[in-house]
């Protein structure tokens, strides 16, 4: 996925811990492997490997949601 993409999914997370859903690791896989279905580029869930690159690169965005919303 390009930055932006992922930039894309971070901010839909950050909507829907807002309103009180959170997302687990197993959803994160789902959500990004639904993302990269729809852009024609895989229909599988992500990786681990991706998972564990996409927390670490969003990690201050999604690190301030943990402190807003514990």
């Amino acid at each position: 996925m390009t930055l932006e993409e992922e930039q894309t999914l971070a901010e839909h997370i950050e909507i829907m811990a807002q309103l009180g859903h959170g997302v687990t690791n197993k959803m994160l896989q789902h959500l990004g492997g639904d993302l990269a279905f729809e852009l024609g580029r895989k229909n599988t869930p992500m990786s681990n490997n991706w998972l564990y690159g996409f927390l670490a690169r969003w990690k201050t965005k999604l690190a301030s949601l943990n402190q807003r919303f514990p």
